[in-house]
């Protein structure tokens, strides 16, 4: 894939291919201000190759709907070892970490030291979210990338997931997030400071 990423000061642009053959598509964040962005992509194709240009940008994260879990690792398995990878912190301040990020999230069935004990097939659609979620907080990205979270998921769900940029910017107010999502009548509104359409 041609993915053409550029940062010049404070603006992350990313170029890809919207289909096969056609034109580059654009976005551009403002980095360090706390913006939270939008991007509505018309088919599922997009989301798939917008997804992953951000995914090769050593400055995000990607928090996807099916939790992207190791499936023979346990849930705390699956949360430090790309943190150890990323961040120079010990397993035991990392452990701490999360404690803190799943104590922020609420209204959930189980808290989050029984979520990490279970292996992924275990957990609920809303739970995966929730530690994938908990596992790219833990690399501290300067861009968080929220993949179709809204999808199959009921209203009171939906609100534990907007939850997540809340916590996000808690923790780093001056970081950078994006929703991507399919253009679909069901998302819910959110503020952002703009909307790309893809």
């Amino acid at each position: 894939m041609s993915t053409g990423i550029t940062i010049e000061g404070r603006e992350f642009s990313l170029s890809f291919p919207a289909k096969e053959g056609g034109e580059p598509k654009r976005i551009a964040l403002t980095l360090s201000e706390g913006f939270t962005y939008r991007a509505v992509v018309r088919s599922a194709s997009q989301q798939r190759r917008l997804v992953a240009s951000f995914a090769e940008s050593e400055l995000a994260a990607v928090v996807p709907p099916e939790g992207g879990f190791v499936g023979n690792l346990r849930v705390w398995e699956n949360l430090v070892l790309p943190a150890s990878y990323h961040v120079e912190q010990d397993i035991e301040q990392l452990d701490i970490r999360a404690g803190s990020i799943f104590r922020r999230l609420k209204g959930y069935r189980r808290s989050g030291q029984e979520l990490c004990a279970q292996q992924p097939m275990e957990l609920s659609h809303i739970e995966l979210r929730c530690a994938a979620f908990v596992r790219a907080m833990l690399v501290e990205p300067e861009i968080m990338v929220y993949d179709s979270l809204f999808k199959g998921l009921r209203s009171f769900e939906v609100d534990q997931v907007l939850e997540f940029d809340r916590v996000f910017h808690l923790y780093f107010p001056f970081r950078t997030s994006i929703w991507v999502d399919l253009e679909l009548p069901t998302l819910p509104e959110i503020a952002v400071r703009e909307t790309f359409l893809i």
